[in-house]
């Protein structure tokens, strides 16, 4: 599965399903009745509702940037990538829709490379030269002006803009990280197979705190809309909700399955969690 995706009224969720672990199609669901709404065949991933969230843009298994016309099930617009890399990896588009990071296989080096793309035209404004070799995590600001890389045991904060190195955190003793940015885009959070989830200062990139309580790894971590809560779901199935002014777990619920991501609704009531199959 892909990361889950809410509609900006918060009404729908969209994410990438699939038999294994490439998604097939990208499915859509009524968040009040969990009703399945639409399918979407041959895309692997949800990346951007428009702001009327009558448009969603999606990764296709071939490569290519699709917006789907929801009201129809039509897609509206095809955009190519000007790089023409394959196989291509974990994308994320900014909140705003103009901007994409994603990763593509390099057969030389043999590990995947994050690059910097313009959605709407599929141009490739270049190649992020991170140091990290397994990439296991992206995730853009709110403002879409600083990227997070995540993997092998190391967090990298990106200009956008630059595509400068801003810092390297050594966040985790083991795995590849996966992280999150608060909505004011000052916290960033990670957590990873070493059971911890831990927050750093983005302007300093000081560790702030270290939240613990799960038993396994933690796969994925979100913040709320407002900032206050930040949710962690785990490989031993369970999802905590974490009070961040006091650092205190608040809440905490069983799945019948792993989970991996998390997603926090636009009002911040509902959760979207995608299971480990």
């Amino acid at each position: 599965e892909s990361p889950p995706l809410f509609s900006p009224d918060g009404l729908v969720v969209a994410a990438g399903v699939g038999p294994g672990e490439v998604p097939l199609e990208v499915s859509l669901w009524d968040v009040e009745t969990a009703a399945a709404k639409v399918t979407l065949p041959d895309e692997k991933a949800a990346l951007w509702f428009s702001p009327d969230a009558k448009v969603l843009a999606t990764l296709s298994t071939n490569g290519e940037f699709h917006f789907w016309d929801l009201a129809t099930r039509t897609i509206r617009r095809r955009v190519a990538l000007s790089d023409n890399a394959s196989p291509r990896g974990r994308t994320v588009v900014s909140k705003d829709g103009r901007v994409a990071a994603g990763l593509t296989l390099d057969n030389t080096r043999r590990w995947w490379v994050p690059k910097v793309y313009d959605v709407q035209s599929g141009l490739c404004r270049g190649e992020l030269r991170a140091t990290i070799r397994s990439v296991s995590s992206l995730e853009f600001s709110a403002d879409g002006s600083l990227l997070a890389i995540g993997g092998d045991r190391t967090v990298e904060l990106w200009d956008v803009h630059t595509s400068k190195l801003l810092r390297s955190l050594n966040a985790h003793k083991d795995g590849g990280p996966s992280v999150a940015f608060s909505p004011r885009g000052d916290i960033l959070a990670t957590c990873s197979v070493d059971n911890l989830v831990k927050l750093w200062s983005v302007p300093d990139g000081r560790m702030l705190a270290v939240l613990s309580g799960h038993r396994e790894g933690v796969m994925g971590v979100a913040f709320s809309p407002d900032g206050t809560t930040l949710a962690s779901a785990g490989a031993d199935g369970w999802v905590k909700l974490w009070h961040l002014p006091t650092r205190r777990e608040m809440a905490s619920f069983k799945l019948v399955s792993k989970a991996w991501f998390v997603r926090f609704s636009p009002d911040g009531k509902t959760l979207a969690i995608a299971p480990i199959r």
